[in-house]
C-alpha cells in the first residue's frame, strides 16, 4: 500500500467526519419513513460507533505520519474540533455503550496534547461503563432500553478497547479487570466450540447464543478488543493470549483468495466486505505489533499485506467502497454495499497500522 493512497483515504475520512452529523431535510424524510415501517432511524449521537471508527482511523493515521508532515497537524485539529464540539454541544454526555470506541481517540488526544480535559472526557466514558447495567456474570449489556441482557460482540470489542487503553494510561486495575471480564465471558458464552467463531451475541439469562455465527464485523469487533488488550498489557494473561491466538488461527484459515474477508466469514465465496476485512486484518496487525505470533509472524504479516492490497482494489480516489451497510438487528443484515464511515475508518486504521506503513 502506497502512502499517497493513504493520504487520499485520509482526505475522504476527514470529509466523512465533517459531514457525519449534518442532518438535511432529505435525511428527516428518510428517518420518518423508516420509523413508519419499523426500521431503525439515524442515530444523532456524535460519539456513536460510525464516528468512532472514523476517529480511530484518523487517529492511527495521525500517529503513523512523520512529524514534519503538514497533514499531521490538520488531522489533529479535525479530531480536536470534533471532540470539542461534542463536549460543548452535549455537556460531555455519554449515551451509548458504542461511545466507548470514540474514547480511544479521546485518550490519544490526552496523550498527544497533554490537555487534561480529554482525560476528563475519557473518565466520563469510564464512569458510564462502570455504572451501566450488566448481566449476572458482569458483562456490560449492550442496550439497556431493549429490556434484555444481550451481550453483543460489538459492545465487547468497543468497551475492551477503551477500558484497556484507559487502564494502561491511568494505571487503573479496575478498568483492566472489567476489560478482561468482557473477553472471558464472551469466550465462555458467545463462541461456537466447533468452528471457533463468535456468534453476534449471547444471553446469560436465556443461556443461548444469538444472531449469525461468524458475521464479519462481529468477528472484527471481538478480535480488535483482544488485540488492544494484548497490546496494552503485553499479554501477561496467558489465557487471553491463548484465546487471541486461537481466534487468529481460525480467521486466518477463512481468508478469501483475494486477501480479504466476506461479510459472513465462513462464506468465502460470498460478498466481500471491506469493513469486516479491515477490522480483522487490523487485529492481525495488533498481534504483530506486540510480537505475539512468534514463529508464525511471517504468515500473519503476509495476511495483513494481502488485506491492504484487497482494500486498495476496492478504493477509488481515496474512497473505500464495498462495505456492508449497518446491521439493523440480530440476524438482519441487508445486503447493501457501498461507501460507509465504518468502512472508511476501519480501512484507514488498517492501512496506517500495516507493517510497511510504520
Amino acid at each position: 500500500m502506497n502512502k499517497s493512497l493513504q493520504k487520499n483515504m485520509i482526505n475522504v475520512a476527514r470529509q466523512d467526519l465533517n459531514n457525519i452529523n449534518k442532518y438535511s431535510a432529505k435525511d428527516i424524510l428518510k428517518d420518518t419513513a423508516k420509523r413508519v415501517i419499523g426500521r431503525p432511524a439515524s442515530n444523532r449521537d456524535m460519539l456513536f460507533w460510525p464516528a468512532g471508527m472514523l476517529l480511530l482511523g484518523l487517529t492511527d493515521a495521525y500517529l503513523s505520519l512523520p512529524s514534519d508532515d503538514s497533514l499531521k497537524g490538520e488531522i489533529l485539529e479535525d479530531i480536536k474540533n470534533y471532540v470539542d464540539t461534542w463536549a460543548e454541544a452535549t455537556d460531555e454526555k455519554i449515551s451509548y455503550v458504542d461511545d466507548a470506541l470514540a474514547g480511544l481517540s479521546i485518550l490519544s488526544l490526552f496523550t498527544t496534547t497533554g490537555d487534561k480535559k480529554y482525560l476528563s472526557y475519557a473518565g466520563k466514558i469510564y464512569d458510564f461503563l462502570c455504572s451501566y447495567p450488566k448481566d449476572k456474570n458482569g458483562s456490560i449489556i449492550y442496550n439497556r432500553s431493549a429490556s434484555n441482557d444481550y451481550i453483543f460482540a460489538d459492545g465487547v470489542g468497543e468497551t475492551v478497547m477503551f477500558l484497556s487503553r484507559f487502564s494502561a494510561i491511568t494505571r487503573s486495575d479496575e478498568a483492566r479487570t472489567l476489560a478482561k471480564k468482557q473477553l472471558e465471558n464472551f469466550h465462555r458464552n458467545g463462541m461456537d466450540k466447533l468452528s471457533g467463531l463468535p456468534y453476534h451475541a449471547f444471553s446469560s439469562e436465556k443461556n443461548s447464543k444469538l444472531g449469525l455465527l461468524g458475521w464479519g464485523r462481529a468477528c472484527g469487533w471481538l478480535f480488535m478488543g483482544y488485540g488492544e488488550y494484548i497490546n496494552c498489557f503485553r499479554s501477561s494473561d496467558d489465557e487471553i493470549k491463548s484465546q487471541f491466538i486461537e481466534l487468529s488461527e481460525t480467521l486466518l484459515k477463512l481468508r478469501r483468495p483475494d486477501g480479504g474477508f466476506s461479510w459472513h466469514v465462513p462464506s468465502i465465496e460470498g460478498a466481500p466486505d471491506t469493513s469486516a476485512a479491515s477490522m480483522i486484518a487490523y487485529g492481525f496487525s495488533q498481534g504483530l505489533s506486540c510480537g505475539i505470533y512468534g514463529t508464525d509472524t511471517e504468515k500473519y504479516n503476509k495476511a495483513v499485506l494481502d488485506a491492504t492490497a484487497f482494500i486498495e482494489q476496492h478504493t477509488k480516489n481515496g474512497s473505500v467502497n464495498d462495505a456492508l451497510s449497518g446491521c439493523e438487528d440480530l440476524g438482519v443484515h441487508r445486503q447493501v454495499y457501498g461507501h460507509f464511515p465504518w468502512g472508511q475508518g476501519a480501512a484507514l486504521a488498517l492501512i496506517s497500522s500495516a507493517p510497511e506503513m510504520v
